[in-house]
């Protein structure tokens, strides 16, 4: 492969990111929102303490509490860096994400050079790392797209490179990141154990140094853990298991959470949660990772190397996490969860696309008796320019919205800007702790505690607000749907005070 086109790739990829990084200005969503908060707290104030209640899972008994007990670390400690070598902004917070995605791009190059033999299906997959539909705004924010894109394409590298020294320990050191970055990861030992199955000839042996390297990441969390928490993992991560609607995450009473209470809802229910779960994934597998146009080239890469091991553990992989977000975390895995985690499979796809390419090329040349350059030429740049138009189309939609000096991506922090703003008016109302849906996008704009609204009724969530003595509630049209009655009738909710309606939001004040 010509250093020229690592050079292109790169060139193109860091243009693309940053087109779309132009109009972001905030995280966008509440998942980004939460690491760019705790990559502040970390940065500024030197601290893994969350500031903020977003779930009530690990039922915690005052604020700030101990931080990361649902989510992870590793995206926070990447938004902390760059905010500690640039500066404390938003910008700074995502400079190493960026820079992880367009490293990934150079990668895939080899991935799919390694694998194919052909620079034609190296730059291809390239190129699809260079424009990738609906990913593309996520890798720009405070979030682990980047990260779990870069990780799974050394994962796939590593397995390639059957003569690197200390392999699996390496593969280890990968799988432990793995974890830091996202609680499902630690699944991705399964994952190096069926590479070692497969490829190992020392198979205990090689286990014992996978382990090592993912000991060798995860033991220093392991023991903040355990002094913080009193436990290796936290409890909200088997909690996450009894869920009967995505909305319990905001339970407030957590405890209820149980095997009991989750079975006794009924095998039927249980199903219908999981075959819902399984459409929704299914499409994002269509429309995400096949990008719509690239699936029937990844099939067809994935069948003419169906006897790779390298294959036959990234289809293991996808089918891993597809079961795990679909049967064990249905809510979460249908709310973002098979999107995210599915980024680590996303640099094999594409290589086994610009596979299939090269299988549909050779086919036409043998059946159609096609011009093989031409045939490459033509119809590579026309796969390259649909791909293109896409992610084109998530700009313009996703990311800008109808007014391009309002970009959509950014209502979120200016709603809650602008919510931070009104309560300014009320007494008490830059230091008092609120209650509303988004805390961590509130603590981006504002630097100020919140709690969420938890679901549930007018009685749970004045049993919540006095627990942690919320001073007032914001209650907008995303709200518990036993809370209807209150915000269609603001004023006539019995134990607060309501003050005031503004666009479409409502405020009031709970008495102490």
């Amino acid at each position: 492969m010509s250093w020229k086109w690592y050079l292109v790739i790169g060139l193109l990829s860091l243009g693309i990111l940053g087109g779309f990084a132009y109009f972001q200005s905030s995280p966008g969503y509440m998942d980004a929102e939460y690491y760019y908060s705790m990559g502040l707290r970390i940065a500024i104030n030197n601290s893994l303490e969350e500031p903020f209640i977003w779930n009530y899972l690990n039922n915690p008994a005052s604020m700030p509490q101990a931080g990361f007990t649902f989510w992870m670390p590793l995206p926070a400690l990447l938004a902390a860096s760059g905010i500690l070598m640039a500066g404390e902004s938003f910008f700074a917070a995502r400079i190493i994400n960026i820079a992880l995605a367009t490293v990934s791009s150079l990668l895939i190059i080899k991935l799919a050079w390694n694998y194919t033999k052909n620079q034609t299906a190296a730059v291809l997959a390239g190129l699809m790392a260079v424009f990738p539909f609906l990913y593309t705004p996520f890798l720009t924010t405070t979030d682990s797209f980047g990260l779990m894109l870069l990780l799974g394409t050394v994962f796939f590298l590593i397995l390639q490179d059957q003569g690197l020294k200390a392999r699996y320990l390496v593969l280890g050191l990968v799988i432990g990141t793995f974890h830091l970055s996202r609680a499902d990861g630690v699944g991705w030992l399964l994952v190096g154990g069926l590479s070692i199955a497969l490829d190992s000839k020392e198979k205990a042996r090689d286990a014992g140094w996978m382990l090592l390297g993912y000991l060798l990441v995860m033991s220093s969390w392991f023991i903040r853990n355990w002094l913080n928490l009193g436990e290796i993992m936290p409890a909200s991560s088997t909690q996450m298991l009894w869920l009967t609607e995505y909305n319990d995450l905001f339970h407030p009473y957590p405890d209820k959470l149980s095997y009991a209470r989750w079975f006794d809802q009924g095998i039927g229910k249980i199903f219908l949660s999981i075959w819902e779960a399984l459409k929704i994934n299914l499409r994002t597998s269509l429309f995400v990772q096949g990008q719509i146009i690239l699936g029937p080239l990844a099939v067809a890469g994935a069948i003419w190397g169906r006897r790779s091991s390298l294959v036959k553990i990234g289809l293991a992989a996808w089918l891993f996490i597809l079961v795990v977000m679909t049967v064990i975390f249905p809510f979460a895995g249908s709310r973002g969860g098979f999107f995210h985690s599915g980024t680590a499979i996303q640099p094999l796809i594409w290589v086994l696309s610009a596979e299939g390419f090269i299988i549909m090329i050779n086919w036409g040349i043998e059946k159609r008796d096609w011009n093989g350059k031409k045939a490459s030429l033509v119809l590579g740049a026309s796969l390259i320019l649909v791909l293109m138009g896409l992610t084109g189309f998530t700009l313009a939609e996703r990311v800008i919205g109808a007014d391009i000096h309002k970009p959509a991506w950014n209502r979120s922090a200016r709603d809650l800007s602008e919510i931070a703003q009104n309560l300014e008016n009320y007494p008490g109302g830059e230091s008092d702790l609120v209650m509303l849906n988004n805390p961590p996008g509130y603590y981006a704009v504002s630097g100020r505690s919140a709690i969420v609204i938890p679901s549930g009724t007018l009685d749970d969530l004045l049993y919540v607000a006095g627990k942690y003595q919320a001073r007032y509630l914001i209650l907008d049209s995303n709200h518990p749907a036993a809370l209807e009655e209150l915000y269609l009738h603001p004023a006539g909710g019995e134990g607060l005070i309501y003050l005031n309606t503004k666009s479409g939001v409502h405020y009031f004040m709970i008495p102490e």
